[in-house]
């Protein structure tokens, strides 16, 4: 095995951009994310076949290390995956991963930051409203106090999952802000 390559730092580039050759010149081998969090990312023959980080393995490992913005990036050539996380075409992840980046744009408008506080917001409109248990769950622990990460933690869910549950909560005139 050769020893691994230095590629770049996420503070100052995109992971996209340095998986984009190794996909196209058909790499096998490991890349390493290390920063606050560790995260790799294993090609086959230029497939994306296998990610993980701390907290979650296969697709939803790949979508939270494509939204990291800090830490050393490194590759580790010829080494073979472990095991496949992602049963999906690597054309198939990364349209998911895109599809995923425009609906966190959208939610970033709503939602700033993780480090946000909602509580339960007063009905207006006299409609009733259905909630699903997930939901259910996010209102009984918006408190006016609690930080959607200590929340997600306490659910033990992934960012995604929670902010995009929120901006429905928020959305349908359940939730606001506690901060405005």
């Amino acid at each position: 095995f050769m020893p691994e390559t230095f590629l770049g730092d996420l503070s100052q580039v995109k992971l996209f951009d340095i998986l984009k050759p190794l996909l196209t010149e058909k790499k096998t081998g490991r890349v390493n994310i290390k920063g606050k969090e560790d995260g790799e990312i294993c090609l086959e023959i230029g497939d994306i076949v296998y990610a993980r980080t701390n907290h979650f393995a296969g697709e939803n490992a790949f979508f939270t290390i494509m939204g990291w913005n800090a830490g050393r990036i490194t590759f580790d050539p010829g080494v073979p995956p472990k095991e496949k996380t992602i049963p999906i075409t690597t054309e198939q992840l990364l349209l998911n991963w895109s599809c995923r980046k425009q609906e966190f744009e959208k939610i970033k408008e709503v939602i700033p930051s993780t480090h946000s506080i909602f509580r339960l917001s007063l009905q207006k409109d006299g409609k009733e409203k259905n909630i699903s248990a997930d939901q259910w769950n996010i209102l009984v622990l918006s408190n006016g106090t609690k930080t959607l990460s200590e929340i997600a933690k306490s659910l033990e869910w992934d960012e995604y999952k929670l902010l995009k549950t929120v901006y429905h909560l928020v959305q349908i005139g359940l939730l606001e802000r506690a901060e405005d």
